[in-house]
């Protein structure tokens, strides 16, 4: 069976499991929902499409221009990317599954996003629950495994100073490799040899704060940059709430493979609520590939892991 049929079938089993899990979830933080609304749904969604809103856990229709409320819970079943909404300067949207968003306030004066991020991460555990009910077993992690997906580090990167990132791409008939500035200058250019990856640390690229930038590759005496491999260093605020939140994730007091599903999820997290501001996907993906599948023999962490890697797939397919 190939990998596509194994998602179809997967997601086809969890449609009604996702449903179950928000409904849940909804009477767990009924405390998060506010009579002001802070957001409006402009349309791109689906028939199968549902809003889950408030304590009484209502089950909505959605319309164009309907209102957005904090706590709202709304689930598609595929393409889920295709929604459009609009937000107030205190609304956002924060993906917790392969097919939900979950509605949420956003405050950008907050000095930590953990509080939110350990909310986020029960409404996706709480799937776990379910997960006996999957049929999960017929994924073939080989055919999804974040090292084979290009490119890397994905189509819109943010970059830690500081920090390591590979690059990969898949010809091995690239000369060098090539980063150039929004004039098309090139500001670094080193020389490869049938090879389809490079790791280089940010400080060694040179690249300036709030510009964006290109990479590709040199094959045939023609350089190849793409507008949608870009480069840009991560916001100073956004990359000082990233260093709080993960110090603190640190020190928690739990086992190695824990800790590497949590930055995992929060690498994604952190993305999701700044949007273009933060393309973090990438580190997500890195842990991930990085991860002993033997390590997880824990139900809990399996699901934990099969819904990240759901997510990490879904971004870099549709970025």
């Amino acid at each position: 069976m190939s990998c596509d049929s194994n998602f179809k079938n997967f997601y086809t089993k969890q449609k009604g499991l996702v449903f179950l899990f928000v409904l849940l979830l909804i009477v767990t933080y009924q405390n998060i929902f506010a009579a002001e609304p802070c957001g409006k749904l402009l349309g791109g969604f689906s028939d199968d499409c549902i809003i889950i809103r408030g304590k009484e856990r209502q089950r909505l229709k959605p319309k164009v221009d309907m209102l957005l409320y904090p706590g709202d819970m709304i689930i598609q079943e595929r393409k889920l990317e295709k929604i459009i909404f609009s937000f107030s300067d205190n609304g956002q949207k924060i993906k917790i599954h392969p097919n939900a968003i979950w509605i949420d306030y956003t405050d950008q004066k907050e000095e930590t996003k953990l509080p939110k991020f350990l909310r986020w991460l029960d409404i996706l555990k709480a799937a776990e629950h379910l997960s006996k009910h999957a049929d999960t077993k017929n994924i073939n992690y080989d055919d999804i495994n974040p090292k084979e997906l290009y490119p890397k580090p994905g189509w819109k990167a943010s970059l830690l100073p500081g920090e390591s990132i590979l690059f990969g791409w898949e010809s091995r008939l690239a000369k060098s490799f090539v980063i150039v500035n929004a004039q098309k200058k090139v500001v670094f250019q080193k020389k490869i040899k049938s090879v389809t990856s490079i790791e280089l640390n940010v400080n060694e690229i040179g690249i300036e704060p709030s510009l964006k930038y290109y990479w590709g590759i040199e094959v045939e005496g023609i350089v190849d940059i793409r507008t949608d491999y870009e480069l840009q260093l991560l916001d100073s605020d956004i990359a000082r709430i990233v260093k709080i939140d993960l110090e603190e994730i640190e020190k928690e007091e739990s086992e190695a493979i824990q800790k590497k599903l949590k930055e995992a999820a929060y690498w994604q997290f952190i993305s999701d609520i700044y949007g273009s501001d933060a393309g973090l996907y990438w580190k997500s993906g890195q842990i991930l590939a990085e991860i002993d599948r033997d390590e997880l023999e824990d139900k809990q962490n399996i699901r934990l892991y099969q819904v990240l890697l759901l997510n990490y797939r879904d971004h870099h397919n549709n970025n």
